[in-house]
């Protein structure tokens, strides 16, 4: 996708980084995988102009399905509480 629809994408793709990234240092170790698929789908989007499409589509839909899985794990698997000192 090239054109006024990438810069949209590219935005929502950094935004959701950062916020899965905030996720996982809070104790949410399954949100790594949100954060690497980002970056799958920023590398899958923007080196499109310069590479294969058989390389980049496959890192993009790998970086869709990374941050799917994450969200799945974050259901399922119950987040460890941290426990003040003292």
């Amino acid at each position: 996708m090239i054109g006024p629809g990438l810069i949209p994408l590219v935005y929502l793709a950094c935004l959701g980084g950062l916020y899965a990234a905030m996720l996982a240092r809070r104790g949410r170790w399954m949100y790594w995988l949100a954060v690497a698929g980002a970056a799958l789908v920023l590398f899958g989007r923007l080196a499109a102009g310069f590479l294969d499409r058989s390389l980049t589509n496959p890192a993009f839909w790998g970086g869709l399905a990374l941050a799917i899985l994450a969200l799945a794990l974050d259901l399922i698997v119950p987040a460890r509480a941290r426990v003040a000192d003292g």
